[in-house]
């Protein structure tokens, strides 16, 4: 087998390790994985249009309608046209989902650091660095 396969392989491997981890935070608050994806990059990025929030969280048109509408549902965001596009709707996180979430993200916060505490911090950088490049996001200021 390639190096480049196993180390593809090695990464989605990582990746699903730590998403089933940040799954089971989510489901303790009685969040889905991805209602926890949408909150998350509200919180951290303020409103967003719903095509942003599907491109910050890589998901499909219908998967993030069902996420939204169910989130509306839980008082969690609310949705808020705007204004110099009508065929655009907002997000926004609202009080309830802002505590639900900061809930949850130390805890994820912790979990991940957890996940990586077996490298250096040099590692780290080389790590970040390495997938940057392969990205094609090397020399870009990162999100």
């Amino acid at each position: 087998m390639d190096i480049e396969l196993k180390i593809l392989i090695a990464l989605h491997r990582t990746i699903n390790k730590i998403d089933k981890k940040t799954i089971k935070l989510a489901n303790n608050s009685g969040l889905t994985f991805g209602q926890f994806m949408v909150l998350e990059a509200l919180y951290s990025k303020g409103d967003m249009s719903i095509g942003e929030v599907m491109d910050k969280i890589l998901s499909s048109v219908g998967t993030i309608s069902v996420i939204v509408n169910n989130l509306v549902k839980a008082g969690y965001v609310e949705k808020i046209p705007y204004v110099e596009d009508k065929r655009v709707t907002m997000l926004h996180l609202t009080d309830d989902g802002r505590g639900v979430i900061e809930k949850v993200i130390p805890e994820n916060y912790e979990m991940i650091a957890e996940s990586f505490s077996m490298l250096t911090e040099d590692e780290k950088e080389s790590l970040l660095l390495i997938l940057k490049k392969i990205g094609g996001f090397y020399g870009k200021k990162s999100n």
